[in-house]
C-alpha cells in the first residue's frame, strides 16, 4: 500500500492508495465541472475520451500529490465511480447522470441520414457533408449508434446498402466477382465499389484472388440446384 499521508486513520481510500485530506472532494468536484461543460458541448456523445480525462484528471491530483502515478489516476477514477459520480467504460468516462439523446432523432443526424439515402449507392463525402454543415462529432456518433457504416475515411453508406453489398458478393460464391460486375450490380461507380470491397477484405468477409473478391468459408452463395 502507498501511503500520502503521514496517519492512515479516517484516510479515505482509492484501491491500495491512501489519500490527502481534501484530494478526493477536489478532484470530484473538478471532475464533475469538467463533465458537465463536455455534455452541454458534445451532446451525442457518450462521455469525454478517456485519454483525456485521465490527462485532467492528472492536473487535478497534481497539487496534492507532485506529478502522480498513472496508478494512482486509475484508483481515482475508479473510486470515483464506485462513489455513483460518473460511469466508465474502455474508452470513455461520463457523469452517471448523463442520457445522450436518440442520435436517430437529433436534427443533425436526421439530416445526415437524408442525405446519404437519397442516392445510396452513391452518397456524398464526408467531407461535402460536412461543407454542408453536417459535423463530424454526428457523423461519429450515427456510426456508432449502427445508423450509417463507415468504410473508408471519407465514406459512409446505410447499412441496407452494406448488406445488399454483402449478398451481392455471397451470392457470386466460390467463382468470385470481379470489381466491375459488383460496380454493376450494386448500381454504383468504382470509386465507391472500390472501398466497399476493401472493406470487406478488411473485415475477413472476402478474399482477394487476382481481380476477383472470393467469399470467405460459409459466406458463400447458395448451392446449385439439380444434379
Amino acid at each position: 500500500m502507498i501511503v500520502l499521508t503521514g496517519s492512515t486513520a479516517g484516510v479515505p481510500q482509492a484501491g491500495d492508495w491512501l489519500l490527502r485530506d481534501g484530494l478526493l472532494e477536489s478532484v470530484g468536484t473538478a471532475v464533475k465541472a469538467r463533465l458537465d461543460a463536455f455534455h452541454r458541448e458534445h451532446p451525442l456523445e457518450e462521455g469525454e475520451p478517456l485519454a483525456s480525462a485521465r490527462r485532467e484528471l492528472a492536473a487535478s491530483i497534481r497539487p496534492f500529490t507532485g506529478p502522480p502515478d498513472p496508478g494512482l489516476v486509475e484508483a481515482v477514477l475508479d473510486r470515483l465511480a464506485d462513489d455513483g459520480l460518473l460511469t466508465r467504460t474502455s474508452t470513455s468516462i461520463a457523469l452517471s447522470s448523463h442520457r445522450p439523446p436518440d442520435r436517430e432523432s437529433d436534427p443533425v443526424v436526421q439530416r445526415l441520414l437524408a442525405a446519404i439515402t437519397s442516392d445510396p449507392a452513391q452518397p456524398p463525402s464526408i467531407k461535402h457533408l460536412v461543407s454542408q454543415g453536417i459535423g463530424r462529432e454526428a457523423i461519429d456518433a450515427a456510426a456508432r449508434a449502427g445508423l450509417v457504416v463507415r468504410v473508408a475515411p471519407d465514406l459512409v453508406f446505410i447499412p441496407a446498402l452494406i448488406e445488399r453489398a454483402e449478398a451481392i458478393v455471397s451470392a457470386a460464391g466460390s467463382a468470385g466477382i470481379t470489381v466491375s460486375a459488383f460496380r454493376e450490380a450494386l448500381g454504383t461507380s468504382r470509386k465507391y465499389a472500390l472501398p466497399i470491397l476493401e472493406w470487406f477484405d478488411q473485415r475477413g468477409l472476402t478474399r482477394r484472388e487476382g481481380d476477383l473478391r472470393i467469399p470467405r468459408s460459409g459466406r458463400s452463395g447458395p448451392a446449385p440446384s439439380g444434379p
